[in-house]
């Protein structure tokens, strides 16, 4: 982007920021709850693995206690199956999914705005739109 407009690379910078941000938290929601023949991997897999993302930052905020000792088997990486179908289904009963899904709608609206700020044609700000929102909404 050598020579463009400053303000111009600002804003598209942040429409970008936005977008990585739906990227990578739909990536989440997919590792928890995607379904495995679409995704080609087991619904929890990213709980199985122990990978640390937001959704887990969530879950510890919203999970009964109760439930702690799957969380912590999680961050040990000592889940088995069961219990990754049980705290899969304990954060889908505790709204962590719903967050997650009003957190994606926030991200594509503000992605939205920040196209409203660029000084794009209609076809061009139509295709960073569609992509924004194709990324927060894939199944794979």
């Amino acid at each position: 982007m050598a020579g463009a407009d400053p303000t111009l690379v600002e804003r598209l910078g942040t429409w970008g920021d936005l977008v990585g941000d739906a990227f990578a938290l739909r990536d989440d929601v997919l590792g928890v709850w995607g379904d495995p023949q679409v995704t080609g991997k087991p619904a929890g897999d990213d709980l199985l693995a122990g990978k640390p993302t937001v959704l887990l930052v969530w879950a510890a905020e919203m999970l009964a206690a109760a439930h702690r000792p799957l969380l912590e088997a999680c961050d040990a990486g000592t889940l088995d199956g069961p219990q990754v179908v049980a705290l899969r289904e304990a954060m889908q009963a505790a709204g962590v999914r719903e967050r997650a899904e009003l957190e994606l709608t926030d991200l594509v609206d503000r992605s939205h705005a920040a196209l409203d700020d660029l000084d794009v044609d209609g076809p061009s700000r139509a295709a960073l739109a569609g992509l924004a929102e194709a990324v927060a909404w894939r199944s794979v």
